[in-house]
């Protein structure tokens, strides 16, 4: 398993902070977008709680295979304070990286 920090990742425009289910208000707008799922292979997140759901599973670090890890942040602008989208990423054993943006 990598060592990571959960600390914020910051640029001069963005923060990025460890997905948490409390974000979820905030990714509302972007993740009930039924556009979204054009490319994404999963039932489309219908309600708040189902979108509570979902950050609450990709806040583990550890995938239910318990082999993946999880690295997903949840993508702040710093001007605004407002949720623009998540970065995840997913760590194989071999230490290859699949990586998805919102």
């Amino acid at each position: 398993m990598l060592s990571v920090s959960t600390a914020p990742i910051a640029t001069p425009r963005l923060i990025l902070w460890p997905v948490h289910p409390t974000h979820a208000a905030a990714l509302w707008p972007i993740l009930s977008n039924p556009a979204l799922h054009t490319w994404i292979a999963r039932e489309p997140l219908r309600t708040l709680s189902d979108v509570e759901r979902r950050l609450a599973r990709i806040a583990q670090r550890t995938a239910p295979n318990r082999v993946d890890q999880w690295l997903n942040w949840t993508v702040w602008r710093r001007d605004t304070g407002e949720a623009i989208g998540i970065v995840e990423n997913t760590v194989a054993p071999a230490q290859t990286v699949q990586v998805a943006y919102l």
